[in-house]
């Protein structure tokens, strides 16, 4: 199964990877899900920091190339829309992973930070995902449920206080 992250990002960028002009993430720590040297992507949702401040979208993920004092290609920073400039400002000196991106999707409807968790992300986040691909609630389990009366596979909103489904009168409950 894929691994999924939360990403904080700031709107500029992500409208950037969203048009497909951004190419490249710069990033100074990476989650331990994704191995520099593996092209092994990891599925990524983008939340925007402020003024938007929502969960915009998702594309893929892995790391390209890493450049232990922070330098990288004039190519490899034209894919990531900086400038050298701009990079030894991030940068600092200190190492920096470059994570190729691709399969850029903005939602029509962005969701609200509190869909994923209950604060935005500093940096990133591990994130769990239903079968479905609706984050999955810790507290509340999966976002679907199986009814024994008709079989169905429901969203969890669809079945009433009692637990039955809206279908039938068979009690509904969680598929295991």
């Amino acid at each position: 199964m894929m691994k999924t992250i939360l990403l904080a990002i700031k709107p500029k960028w992500a409208e950037k990877i969203y048009s497909r002009e951004k190419h490249i993430e710069f990033r100074r720590a990476i989650p331990k899900c994704i191995h520099p040297g593996e092209e092994e992507y990891v599925n990524v949702l983008l939340y925007e920091s402020a003024p938007v401040s929502k969960v915009t979208g998702r594309c893929l993920m892995c790391v390209s190339a890493f450049a232990p004092d922070g330098k990288f290609s004039d190519e490899t920073l034209k894919k990531g829309c900086v400038t050298e400039q701009e990079m030894a400002s991030y940068s600092r000196g200190r190492p920096v992973y470059a994570l190729s991106v691709s399969g850029a999707e903005k939602w029509d409807v962005p969701k609200d930070i509190s869909c994923y968790k209950k604060r935005p992300p500093m940096n990133y986040v591990y994130q769990l995902l239903c079968d479905c691909g609706e984050p999955y609630d810790a507290d509340k389990g999966p976002c679907h449920v199986r009814c024994k009366g008709c079989d169905r596979i429901v969203r969890r909103l669809e079945v009433n206080e009692s637990g039955k489904c809206e279908m039938c009168t068979w009690d509904c409950t969680w598929d295991d």
